[in-house]
């Protein structure tokens, strides 16, 4: 990738963005507003930004549960996003996502889910599915050791070994 003054820009204002959104999240938990749990993505605008910086726009994310950032930086809206966490049908997900189940189709954002390690088996079967149809497309999260977005805990799952398993076996 190619850092010019320009790209990295972007990522910086990306990174603020992210903040400034999570931060006006966090106010509008404490006010009542926001309908469900709330995980903050502070501390880790980087880690999206940096990632989808680097991918198409037609490239999958799926994420975790703190998956603001990862939305954000692949281009959502922060007015509807901010919609979908106060629960309004002008959110990403129509208000029934919330924060941890935030998704945008149109971006290619398939969504995101408040248990731990539950995103490597649709994680799994988009790579799949990318792969039989030959379209050449990364996924912006994979379990691998170098993965921003899967850390340790999920691979101490029975499902992380099972997915594995089965994703050597279709080569993905």
């Amino acid at each position: 990738m190619d850092l010019s003054a320009d790209i990295c820009q972007k990522i910086y204002t990306d990174m603020w963005r992210i903040r400034l959104f999570e931060e006006e999240a966090d106010r509008q938990t404490n006010l009542g507003n926001v309908v469900g749990t709330l995980h903050m993505y502070c501390g880790e605008e980087a880690v999206a930004t940096g990632v989808c910086a680097n991918l198409r726009d037609d490239d999958y994310v799926l994420g975790t549960h703190r998956s603001h950032g990862h939305c954000l930086a692949k281009g959502a809206k922060s007015d509807r996003m901010m919609a979908e966490l106060w629960g309004k049908a002008t959110g990403t997900c129509k208000g029934k996502g919330g924060s941890m189940h935030v998704a945008d189709f149109s971006l290619n954002m398939l969504g995101a889910n408040g248990i731990v390690g539950a995103g490597i088996g649709p994680t799994t079967g988009t790579a799949r599915q990318c792969a039989f149809l030959v379209t050449g497309q990364p996924l912006g999260v994979l379990f691998t050791k170098r993965s921003p977005w899967v850390r340790s805990g999920p691979c101490r799952l029975s499902m992380f070994v099972r997915i594995t398993g089965i994703s050597s076996g279709y080569r993905v």
